[in-house]
């Protein structure tokens, strides 16, 4: 049976997508070491117990998120809140400890270590005697995952609210870099795992709500 056109397209899609990822990872692989050198905070001990520092970390901290989801789903208590208020409550923390998840479990497979002055910021991978479980390892960062997996999941749920979680991610990532914790590509591969995931809790959000051509919950 041939391909409909919609499926073509689909395809077509995809291919696009998965070209530019794997372009995106070749970028940020080739400018990893650089990105180490020129973000690294040297005294990083005197920057990491600032507010802004801790506040932006806490991002990718998955019982932010668990707070958050208790927030909504609190929110969504009495006569005249909406079910999509009380599947958010939920879905976003499920969304962060998937995507965290996942980066653990990358850890744990590439055991890839985080970059520091012993190793100059070169990569090194320790396949026989790796840190278990994944302490030490930097492939995918947690943080970022769990940031990102709450971010993507509000995103889809509106876009505006997901641009600023986002940002707020990215500023998570930051504080990851500045302290010399994270290769970029690390934070990259969380940032694709953890969409990955906010597309799972999604779908099975949506399996307990109707449905909207937008894909939009009700």
């Amino acid at each position: 049976m041939q391909p409909t056109l919609h499926e073509r397209r689909r395809r077509i899609q995809r291919l696009i997508v998965g070209v530019a990822l794997a372009l995106g990872l070749l970028v940020v692989t080739v400018i990893d070491r650089r990105a180490f050198w020129a973000l690294r905070i040297e005294d990083w001990g005197s920057w990491k117990g600032r507010d802004w520092v801790q506040f932006l970390r806490t991002m990718g901290y998955l019982p932010t998120w668990i707070a958050v989801g208790i927030a909504v789903g609190l929110a969504g208590l009495g006569p005249r809140s909406r079910p999509v208020v009380t599947r958010l409550a939920w879905m976003i923390p499920a969304s962060a400890a998937a995507g965290g998840a996942l980066a653990e479990l990358l850890k744990v497979i590439v055991t890839r270590h985080r970059p520091s002055l012993s190793n100059t910021g070169l990569y090194f991978y320790d396949w026989f005697d790796a840190p278990w479980p994944g302490r030490g390892l930097g492939l995918a960062s947690s943080h970022a995952g769990a940031a990102f997996g709450a971010a993507f999941l509000l995103w889809r749920f509106s876009p505006r609210v997901g641009v600023f979680v986002t940002l707020l991610a990215c500023g998570c990532v930051l504080t990851r870099l500045l302290a010399g914790a994270h290769f970029v590509s690390d934070a990259y591969v969380a940032a694709v795992m953890a969409y990955v995931a906010s597309g799972w809790i999604w779908k099975l959000g949506r399996g307990e709500a109707v449905g909207t051509p937008s894909g939009r919950l009700r």
